[in-house]
């Protein structure tokens, strides 16, 4: 199990100097993707692949709508302790 888990280079929220020339290299995108979608909107036959590009474009501009999550949880949560012995640990 050693050297397993901790950071991993690359992964994680790019840099905010990143996401600004990401949004000002897609800026002069933007009018031209939401005409794009308002154009598939109102005469729409399958035009997906461009309507998935029209959405990467304002997404990588406006960013990811907030998700909303239900964590409702019914019921009591069970909890099942066992013993365990010090060579299962390792």
């Amino acid at each position: 199990m050693a050297g397993k888990g901790g950071a991993i280079p690359g992964n994680g929220r790019k840099k905010k100097a990143d996401e600004e020339r990401i949004r000002d290299l897609t800026s002069p995108y933007i009018p031209g993707a939401i005409d794009c979608v308002i154009n598939i909107m109102q005469n729409g036959e399958k035009d997906s692949d461009r309507l998935a590009a029209a959405k990467l474009m304002l997404a990588y501009h406006f960013g990811q709508p907030t998700q909303v999550v239900n964590a409702k949880v019914d019921g009591t949560p069970k909890i099942i302790f066992q013993d365990i012995s010090k060579e299962d640990v390792g």
